[in-house]
Formats: C-alpha cells, sequence, structure tokens
C-alpha cells in the first residue's frame, strides 16, 4: 500500500485513540463569543394609586409618548423606543439594553413630563460560557424591583 493511501487511515487511528484517552477533566469547552442582548421589561404606573400609565383602562399616557436617549445625546435626536410584549392586562414595555458595557445611564422621558434617568448594571453569570444578564436597575436613584421579569418604574 502507498504511503498516500495509508496516511488517511493513520489519522483515523490516531484520532481514535486521541478521544479515547481524553479525560473528562481535560475537555475544552469552546464558547460562543456572540454578545446576546439584553433586555429590560418594565411597566410605569403612577407612584401613589400603582395604576398603570400606559396600559390601563383609560392611561394617561398613549405608548407613543414614551421614548429613550443616551446621555451622551445631548440633542436627543437618536430616540430608542421600547416594544410592547404580551396582551391585555399583563402588557409591559421590552427594551434593549447596550450590553457592551457593565453600567449605563438612559435618559427616559413621558411627554411632556420631566425626564427621568435610569440607571442599568449588568453582571456576568458563572455558566461555563458566562453571558450579560440585567443585575441592577435604578430609577431616579431609586432601586427597583421586579416581579416574574418586569420591572416597575414608579412615576
Amino acid at each position: 500500500m502507498s504511503t498516500y493511501k495509508s496516511f488517511p487511515i493513520f489519522l483515523v487511528a490516531a484520532f481514535s485513540l486521541n478521544v479515547g484517552c481524553t479525560k473528562d477533566s481535560d475537555q475544552v469547552v469552546a464558547c460562543n463569543q456572540m454578545l446576546t442582548p439584553v433586555y429590560l421589561n418594565f411597566k410605569v404606573v403612577n407612584k401613589v394609586t400603582s395604576q398603570d400609565l400606559f396600559f390601563a383602562g383609560n392611561p394617561l399616557y398613549n405608548i407613543k409618548d414614551l421614548y429613550f436617549f443616551k446621555t451622551k445625546d445631548i440633542t436627543q435626536k437618536d430616540t430608542i423606543r421600547p416594544t410592547v410584549e404580551n396582551v391585555g392586562a399583563a402588557r409591559y414595555f421590552k427594551l434593549t439594553i447596550d450590553n457592551t458595557k457593565l453600567q449605563d445611564t438612559l435618559v427616559m422621558k413621558i411627554a411632556n413630563s420631566a425626564v427621568d434617568q435610569l440607571i442599568t448594571n449588568l453582571k456576568r453569570t458563572e455558566d461555563v460560557c458566562p453571558i450579560l444578564v440585567l443585575d441592577k436597575i435604578q430609577s431616579n436613584g431609586i432601586q427597583l424591583t421586579t416581579e416574574q421579569g418586569v420591572y416597575t418604574i414608579r412615576k
């Protein structure tokens, strides 16, 4: 048998021996280097009555009245609009968070009301292949709480 014909057989045999001799602790995990999107799910309620300002039976504001800006966007020309998730009374907003920074600040504007400042903090999970997830969020210096993955902003 010629050398060229036996070479592929040699490679298969060598690979088989290598796989058979590999211990579990020697395995290398190849993680995907793609950034996964991070979302902020939230609703905006009246701070006194807790009535939803956008999805109540008779809402105070229209969905188009809510928008965000990056703090570096001084002229406020690059509008960031959240999407609406779910249906009926279970509706909430979904906003994509910048996942290239561990902390970011956004300006939230609702119609002609005063602006609010949202500070988002991300953290890396402790998985074998860590990803960034939303850790904390503050609205005007107040830590927001989440219920079933939806944060409540009191306005």
